[in-house]
């Protein structure tokens, strides 16, 4: 377990089922997680990955149930658009938030933060 202000990190090609779509959908794909602890002792954990361009003004629209940014909303096969909206309400009931940020070559950096 990290202790405070230490990270952890695992990187793998094909981790279920957090980055199965950005190692299925992008070509050499990856997806990454990171744990850490803060000095006031909050526990952050960041999924970054691979995948489109995601532009700054769109990722407050990913938080918002069945929204999926470039595809078709009842699109079962690839999912519903719920994730994020799910893990943002569960980390806010939690007294947590969760935040997104665009990777400059494609992606994201999706941090849950919950309080100690």
């Amino acid at each position: 377990m990290p202790r405070s202000g230490t990270a952890t990190s695992r990187e793998g090609q094909n981790p279920r089922p957090s980055g199965r779509g950005a190692c299925q959908n992008e070509p050499n794909g990856w997806v990454r997680l990171t744990t850490r602890t803060t000095p006031h002792g909050a526990a952050t954990l960041t999924v970054e990955n691979t995948g489109p361009v995601v532009a700054r003004q769109d990722i407050e629209a990913l938080f918002q149930p069945f929204r999926r940014l470039g595809a078709d909303r009842i699109d079962s096969e690839r999912g519903s658009g719920l994730g994020l909206a799910i893990v943002r309400a569960i980390a806010r009931s939690h007294d947590g938030d969760v935040t997104a940020a665009p990777r400059e070559r494609g992606g994201l950096m999706v941090t849950t933060t919950l309080p100690r």
